[in-house]
């Protein structure tokens, strides 16, 4: 019997998972970024909150995924300058 369409697209899939989470490098970001996520999954879980757990599997599929700021933009830019040096004056109350 031939295997179905969906389980050999679910079994490549499972497999190209697996290469991006135990076969790619593990730098500290990606460490801390599971650590942290598994701390609050556990706080989350504690407390009962959704909300809460949600932030937490957001923060663990990024570490899994090794995936973070888009297109590397997560620092402010070094020329960064302020338009506008006018000081503002606070109105005096009545």
């Amino acid at each position: 019997m031939a295997p179905h369409f969906g389980t050999l697209f679910f079994m490549n899939y499972k497999e190209q998972v697996i290469s991006t989470v135990f076969r790619t490098s593990w730098s500290f970001s990606r460490w801390l970024r599971l650590g942290i996520g598994l701390a609050i999954a556990y706080s989350a879980y504690r407390d009962e909150n959704g909300l809460v757990a949600g932030f937490a599997f957001f923060l663990i599929l990024q570490a899994l995924s090794n995936t973070g700021c888009a297109g590397g933009q997560c620092s402010i830019p070094s020329s960064y300058k302020a338009e506008s040096t006018k000081e503002l004056k606070a109105d005096k109350p009545n």
